[in-house]
């Protein structure tokens, strides 16, 4: 059973199973943005990690007016698809970020970890500026960050979040509003679509981290 106040409705329209998403990879990454690092225009942001939030962390510095979307993955496939969500740029993550953002432009403004893999937090926090600022989305919470104290020095800062620290009675209605009228794309995220009989081989896929999000479908 699910108490009222954590229902939403949907309004009347040409929807499908993708919505779900947006209760948890959807409103984590658009929250990270919009509530936690609070992206403004022209901006840089570098986003390491495109799964499904990172994805969503994507789409939402767009939205923001983000003047350039740089993002990082050691997954060809999914650095694609974050072009194809709006970034700008495409870097593996396996290399230094700060060289690899350095070659493309200057320090960012903020970086996302969306990886949840311990030690990119501090690599991620180096790609940015002085005063610049680094949310932590999907990193695990036992993991040791690892920060040079040289970075905080320079008056960047290292911010964590929990789901976004999103408000969902007020962002899943927006979120909602933005797929309805085509602003957000709910595409990008969904690697395939499986019968509910295949679903220990989809998140044996997931936990693999070779898809973004299966979608598990009942018709």
């Amino acid at each position: 059973m699910v108490g009222e106040e954590m229902l939403i409705p949907v309004p009347d329209g040409d929807f499908d199973a993708s919505l779900a998403l947006l209760a948890c990879a959807v409103v984590t990454g658009t929250g990270a943005v919009w509530r936690g690092a609070r992206v403004r225009p022209g901006e840089t942001v570098l986003v390491v990690g495109c799964g499904g939030a990172g994805l969503a962390v994507v789409q939402a510095a767009v939205l923001a007016g983000a003047a350039r979307v740089i993002a990082a993955d050691v997954n060809p496939a999914k650095l694609h698809e974050a072009r194809v969500a709006g970034a700008r740029d495409a870097v593996d993550a396996g290399d230094s970020l700060s060289d690899a953002v350095g070659r493309l432009t200057s320090r960012g403004d903020h970086a996302f970890d969306v990886t949840g893999a311990a030690g990119i937090a501090a690599d991620a926090m180096a790609a940015t500026k002085p005063g610049g600022t680094t949310v932590l989305v999907g990193s695990p919470v036992s993991a040791e960050i690892g920060v040079p104290s040289a970075l905080l020095f320079g008056g960047r800062v290292l911010r964590g979040c929990v789901g976004g620290n999103a408000n969902p009675a007020a962002d899943l209605p927006n979120l909602i509003e933005l797929v309805r009228t085509g602003r957000f794309s709910l595409d990008p995220l969904v690697s395939e679509r499986v019968p509910i009989e295949e679903v220990n081989e989809a998140l044996a896929r997931q936990q693999a981290r070779a898809v973004n999000r299966s979608l598990i479908v009942f018709d």
